[in-house]
């Protein structure tokens, strides 16, 4: 399903063009991209994320909420963007159609800004936490996180030097030169 946000920001630029020659066909495509947004949220939601003993309550319940955020970080980040570019884009088509008058964009526009805000937000906390005590949960959790990841790189590097180490049948070079 992420493969799909990967459109959103073409549609946003082609509905702006759109604008100019057509009002139906640039709000089709906006509806396109925030329908691509909200059913990739949708879908990014569904699985419910287990407690994890080491965080605290208010860290688990930002886990929980956001998990999605916390597993495909790059993806989130990627389709907050989106909705921020169809916020942009709805603004702009409604400019383009008020000037061919259709005033009823510009009320449209408002309110998927608002919707989109609430989508971006929905994929990325980061940067709209407002909340002291979210923001210290976030962070128990992206700690908590860079800490198993570090565990595992250690792990796994330790494992490669193992199995690569040279076995002790071998001789030196030196030594059989002589």
């Amino acid at each position: 399903m992420a493969f799909l946000v990967i459109l959103v920001v073409p549609l946003c630029i082609v509905a702006i063009v759109a604008a100019f020659f057509s009002t139906m066909w640039s709000w089709i495509l906006i509806a396109t991209a925030i329908a691509i947004l909200i059913f990739s949220l949708m879908a990014v939601k569904l699985p419910k994320w287990k407690d994890i003993p080491e965080l605290s309550e208010e860290a688990n319940a930002m886990f929980k909420k956001y998990g999605h955020f916390y597993t495909w970080s790059f993806a989130a980040r990627l389709h907050s963007s989106s909705a921020s570019a169809v916020q942009f884009a709805a603004i702009i088509v409604a400019i383009i159609n008020a000037f061919h008058s259709f005033w009823w964009g510009i009320p449209a526009a408002i309110v998927l800004w608002f919707v989109m805000a609430f989508v971006a937000r929905a994929f990325n906390p980061t940067h709209f936490i407002r909340d002291p005590m979210e923001r210290l949960a976030h962070q128990e959790v992206l700690d908590y996180i860079r800490k198993k990841m570090r565990q595992q790189f250690e792990e796994h590097m330790n494992n490669a030097t193992l199995t690569n180490s040279p076995s002790s049948t071998s001789t030196d070079s030196s030594s059989s030169r002589q």
